[in-house]
């Protein structure tokens, strides 16, 4: 009988001892799992200006931000090698590989391409193929002959009511 007791003894504390490392496992896994690596950046075009308002998204999630006024962001991202997808109007969207957390520069190419297909309205932005009613051309030349002191006054005249 004394040693039945010895023996269910060493079973218990080992059944303890490995309760007691689960329980630790389930505690300290959930922080390894949602470990996070943050990304800090900047965007900028070809000439070394910042880009204000770029979004920069990871690949195929919603997780993302936009630059702030000196181009900067900064994006917690849960995997090291997640790949960020930088996009501004008017430029070639960007696709950057984030490589553990760190400083990352994106330059952006100016997509001129397509420069002819967006019509500036005073609301927002139209493609020239989804416009509907008049519109009204003015040559660059034509404007920079105009002695005005503003784009308003320029305007004023030259084109119809």
């Amino acid at each position: 009988m004394k040693r039945l007791k010895t023996k269910f003894k060493k079973v218990w504390n080992k059944a303890i001892y490995y309760f007691g490392l689960l329980i630790l496992m389930c505690w300290f896994l959930p922080a390894h799992l949602h470990a996070q690596a943050q990304i800090d950046g900047r965007v900028i075009d070809g000439e070394n200006q910042p880009l204000i308002g770029a979004t920069i998204l990871e690949k195929g999630t919603f997780n993302g931000t936009v630059t702030d006024n000196n181009g900067k962001f900064s994006l917690n991202i849960p995997d090291s090698g997640a790949v960020l997808v930088i996009s501004y109007v008017g430029y070639i969207t960007e696709e950057v590989e984030a490589k553990g957390s760190g400083n990352i520069e994106v330059i952006l190419v100016a997509d001129i391409t397509n420069i002819d297909d967006i019509v500036v309205i005073g609301y927002g932005a139209q493609k020239k193929r989804d416009l509907t009613g008049a519109i009204s051309t003015i040559d660059n030349e034509r404007l920079n002959d105009i002695p005005a002191t503003n784009l308003t006054g320029a305007l004023q005249g030259s084109v119809p009511d």
